[in-house]
């Protein structure tokens, strides 16, 4: 049957608090949803992802003069000189500047005196793996760069797993994640037996940047072979 594993996309402070930088939407209510998953002994594997840029990146609309967060900029593929368009963003999830970065966890007031936790459970997560740290390319899937270069994280993928995608965003990291991992071909080491991974959306663990777009979303996703499931129908 292959491993279940539970990819754990961007769920960081700068996209899920109300005050990130990035904040997506309603990423703060899905919280407690992905911890439920994690820690439901339901997957072989837990893996995560983060956003880990270097502050002169160029997905960054200070850095480009009279840019501003969600204009695009018109980029060059570096090995096929092929053209694309890049959506600019506020500065987030930098090391070291605030907690940005890092994965979400935050205390609110609840009543008169008791504390609320808003935190991902990252003890269990078996790898972390960050992406976009080259300055010159940005990288939404966890999988490939925005200029088709592989990550490296397929490489800890086996013909048979069963990957089921959670995060932020929907309409971006983890769509992108999802359909790349789906098209991938992978073979035991060793052989040429290659086949493709089961991917799965949990489309009621993500939140959107722009809910609009859910519909072009999921249509992309099946165009790719991911199925959308929602996790609380499935329980019910």
């Amino acid at each position: 049957m292959g491993r279940k594993i539970l990819l754990v996309v961007d769920m960081q402070n700068d996209f899920c608090h109300p005050n990130g930088s990035l904040y997506v939407k309603g990423a703060e209510k899905v919280i407690e949803k992905i911890n439920k998953e994690i820690r439901s002994n339901k997957y072989d594997q837990i893996w995560a992802t983060q956003d880990w840029h270097p502050n002169n990146h160029i997905s960054f609309a200070e850095n480009h003069k009279g840019k501003k967060p969600f204009d695009t900029i018109t980029l060059k593929n570096q090995e096929t000189n092929k053209e694309y368009e890049q959506v600019l963003w506020e500065i987030h999830c930098v090391p070291f500047l605030k907690a940005g970065c890092e994965f979400a966890k935050w205390d609110e007031p609840e009543g008169d005196s008791l504390m609320k936790v808003n935190s991902i459970d990252d003890r269990r997560f078996d790898l972390i793996f960050r992406k976009g740290t080259n300055p010159n390319i940005d990288s939404y899937s966890a999988f490939y760069d925005n200029e088709g270069n592989p990550t490296g994280l397929g490489d800890m993928l086996q013909p048979t797993d069963n990957v089921y995608v959670c995060g932020v965003a929907g309409d971006y990291c983890c769509k992108f994640s999802a359909i790349d991992c789906a098209k991938m071909d992978i073979a035991w080491k060793g052989t040429t037996d290659f086949k493709k991974c089961n991917v799965f959306f949990m489309d009621d663990l993500t939140a959107y940047v722009d809910p609009f777009n859910k519909e072009k979303v999921h249509q992309e996703l099946k165009d790719a072979g991911v199925k959308i499931i929602e996790v609380n129908n499935e329980r019910n």
